[in-house]
């Protein structure tokens, strides 16, 4: 048995049709899986049952959806200064929702992983439109929603762009360098702490940026160290599917544009998980 975890930014409006629009292609692939019967289900799903909490039937045809980054476009519809107005990846579920009707798709669900720092976040905003692109104020009111959850995606993503880091010497556009104790707790226990005071839930599912990891990370800091970050699992990207074997702390996702570019691809993408 196989699971994708299918990966979409909602940042990444470039046009209107599928290749340039996350939110076009997002609206595509959830028809495209409810035509060909695949169950969508929450995120902590695939980790409990990769943990072994829960058992196969419940991931029979089962695809999870998530979102990075946690611009406020998973949440809210805003108007695009190029490209005009935009519906919300969770406007776009309830849109399915109302579609396809309540019984088809009954765990329908996704998980948006948002960055925690408010200075990397107003830094960010500013380089995509303004603050309200990339704001915190949505994540109370989806994380009540029976659509949508807030995870961890780190304090500063150690993005270029941030003024502040963590990483211990200033290299930034990289999360593997992430590698001392300091280091980790900084991105993912600080990150939950603030989450958390914004949502109301600890956050203990874990995105790393870019899907890269240390070994210090995924070998030391996430298996000795839970009483400190109280995560359950953690997601890379770009690296295939979810097994019964895969590390519990480098689960694997495919992401939109990288994995797959275009409706042909993506059916040849579904073809190798259900043949």
């Amino acid at each position: 048995m196989k699971i994708p975890v299918l990966t979409y930014h909602s940042a990444q409006v470039d046009g209107s049709d599928y290749a340039t629009n996350d939110h076009v292609a997002f609206r595509e692939d959830l028809r495209t899986l409810c035509a060909r019967g695949c169950r969508i289900v929450p995120l902590s799903w695939v980790v409990e049952w990769v943990r072994g909490e829960r058992p196969d039937a419940d991931l029979d045809r089962a695809v999870a959806l998530t979102f990075d980054d946690g611009c406020s476009l998973d949440f809210v519809d805003l108007t695009h200064p190029s490209h005009g107005p935009q519906r919300s990846f969770f406007g776009i579920l309830e849109d399915l929702s109302r579609e396809i009707g309540p019984g088809r798709q009954p765990h329908l669900h996704a998980t948006s992983f948002v960055i925690a720092s408010p200075d990397t976040r107003a830094d960010l905003g500013r380089q995509l439109a303004s603050p309200e692109w990339i704001s915190d104020d949505w994540w109370s009111d989806a994380e009540r929603s029976p659509l949508l959850s807030i995870q961890n995606h780190s304090w500063d993503h150690n993005h270029p762009i941030s003024r502040k880091l963590c990483q211990r010497d200033g290299i930034a556009g990289r999360f593997d360098n992430i590698e001392t104790f300091d280091e980790c707790n900084a991105e993912v226990r600080d990150a939950g702490e603030y989450i958390a005071r914004r949502t109301g839930r600890w956050p203990d599912i874990f995105a790393y940026p870019w899907g890269q990891m240390s070994d210090y990370l995924r070998d030391v800091y996430f298996p000795r160290f839970e009483s400190q970050h109280r995560c359950r699992a953690a997601f890379s990207a770009h690296d295939g599917f979810v097994t019964r074997e895969s590390v519990v702390w480098a689960l694997p996702r495919v992401v939109f544009r990288a994995n797959w570019c275009d409706p042909a691809s993506f059916g040849a993408l579904l073809d190798d998980v259900f043949r």
